[in-house]
C-alpha cells in the first residue's frame, strides 16, 4: 500500500511541476498575434558590456504582416515579455539584408551604416520604452520619407 501511495504522490508532484511550467509558458503567450515574426537579436546592456541598463531587440517581420495594428500588438507583447531593464529598444525590419548576420561579435552593424539606395523599398519600425513611456516610429508608406509616430503610453 505504501508503494502505491508513494507512486501517487510522485505522480502528483510531476503533475504540479508540469502545470507550473505550462503556466509560466502561457504568461509569455499571446493568442492575438496571428502573423510571423522572428527575434534575431536580444541582448541586454550587460551582455553587450555597456554601462547603461537597457535591452536591444531586433525582429524580422513578414512584410505582409506590416501594419500599425500588428506593430502595436508586437511591441506590446515584447514589452511585456521583456520587462527588464526599463529601457527597451526594438527594431523591426522587413528586409533580410538589414538583419545582422548571426555571430558572436559585438554590435549589430546597423548604426552608422550609409542608407542603401533601396532603403525606402521596405517597411521598418523602431519601438522605444523608457520607464512607462512607450512609443514607436515607422514608415507607413513605401517610397515616402514621411515617418509616423505612435504613442502607446506616455506616463
Amino acid at each position: 500500500m505504501s508503494k502505491v501511495l508513494m507512486l501517487i504522490f510522485f505522480l502528483l508532484l510531476i503533475q504540479i511541476a508540469i502545470g507550473q511550467s505550462n503556466s509560466r509558458a502561457e504568461d509569455n503567450c499571446n493568442d492575438e498575434i496571428k502573423f510571423h515574426y522572428l527575434v534575431v537579436w536580444n541582448k541586454t546592456s550587460k551582455e553587450r558590456k555597456i554601462n547603461e541598463r537597457s535591452r536591444e531587440v531586433i525582429v524580422f517581420l513578414d512584410e505582409k504582416a506590416f501594419s500599425e495594428d500588428n506593430l502595436k500588438l508586437l511591441f506590446t507583447h515584447l514589452s511585456k515579455k521583456y520587462p527588464l531593464p526599463n529601457s527597451l529598444d526594438i527594431t523591426v525590419e522587413t528586409n533580410w539584408e538589414k538583419i545582422p548576420i548571426p555571430n558572436d561579435c559585438e554590435g549589430t552593424g546597423i548604426s552608422e551604416q550609409p542608407a542603401s539606395k533601396d532603403a525606402d523599398d521596405y517597411h521598418w519600425a523602431t519601438f522605444f520604452r523608457q520607464g512607462n513611456r512607450k512609443f514607436f516610429r515607422y514608415n507607413p508608406v513605401l517610397k515616402n520619407p514621411n515617418i509616423k509616430t505612435v504613442v502607446i503610453t506616455d506616463n
